[in-house]
């Protein structure tokens, strides 16, 4: 046997890359732009939809506070026309509890009171020398923290307990450690 190439075998040649058609490399370009048109296009309706549903969203939410801007006039009328203000403080009430129920219904919650600190519900605003409880400790309340739909949408605002200069805690009267910020209406008694 010899080593020279058989020359009667049907080898395809290489084709030259001058003998692509060019029809065929339109035809894909053309497709790549439409293709490319439709993407953008669908991206715009998107954007056009998601901001869509962002306004009905919040408008479906600003007519929730409509009835309770309603009873705050109310209220506010009551007090001006009569010189007793219980009727005053109980529309007010009310209006605290209606309000405290829209803000549930819409997934948001208040956190719960905790005596230890924890950094992922809590936002230390104050520190106070204390002797008399643990270090950490929160003492008060400044600000009622909220969460939405379990995930918090502001930390509650605490003063705790700090050791003094020395490292031993020392003993501050000013502070009452069960005092809350009031005005949340999700605890408003009727």
């Amino acid at each position: 046997m010899s080593a020279e190439p058989d020359e009667n075998r049907d080898e395809p040649a290489a084709a030259p890359v001058d003998s692509v058609e060019t029809a065929d490399v339109d035809d894909y370009r053309d497709k790549y732009l439409r293709l490319q048109a439709d993407m953008d296009n669908y991206r715009k309706r998107l954007d056009r939809n998601l901001a869509e549903t962002a306004r009905r969203r919040k408008a479906d939410l600003l007519v929730t506070f409509l009835p309770i801007l309603d009873n705050l006039i109310r209220a506010l009328e009551a007090a001006q026309s009569a010189p007793e203000s219980d009727g005053l403080l109980e529309g007010v009430k009310l209006t605290g509890k209606q309000f405290g129920g829209v803000l549930e219904r819409h997934g948001i919650s208040r956190i719960p009171a905790a005596e230890e600190f924890d950094p992922r519900l809590h936002e230390v605003v104050a520190t106070t020398p204390r002797s008399d409880v643990p270090e950490g400790s929160i003492l008060e309340v400044l600000a009622t923290g909220y969460l939405l739909d379990g995930e918090v949408l502001r930390a509650t605002a605490v003063r705790v307990a700090a050791a003094d200069d020395r490292g031993e805690p020392a003993v501050a009267d000013d502070v009452d450690p069960s005092a809350d910020a009031g005005g949340n209406p999700l605890d408003v008694q009727a």
